[in-house]
Formats: structure tokens, sequence, C-alpha cells
């Protein structure tokens, strides 16, 4: 692995998983529209447990 990228505060954003979520479903959450709010992806980490 190389050097991370440099990123811009005002361009730029970084995602880190911090709830133990399937990467699937945290993709699925900020990619499909009806998956937007918070609220259900911490429903679906809930319920996976």
């Amino acid at each position: 692995m190389g050097k991370p990228p440099t990123l811009d505060p005002k361009l730029d954003f970084a995602i880190e998983r911090l709830a133990d979520a399937p990467p699937r479903l945290v993709w699925e959450a900020l990619t499909k529209p009806e998956q937007i709010a918070v609220d259900q992806l911490v429903a679906h980490v809930l319920a996976m447990k």
C-alpha cells in the first residue's frame, strides 16, 4: 500500500467505518436515496446484532 492521499478539507471528506456494519450496507446507505437517513443505517446495524 502506498501513501494515503492528502485531503483538501474544502473539497474532500473522508468516511471511516466506526460501526460494525457490513461494507455492502454502508454503501447502500450512502448511495440509495431511500437509505440516506442516518437512522435507517443505525436500524440496519442494530438489526444485525
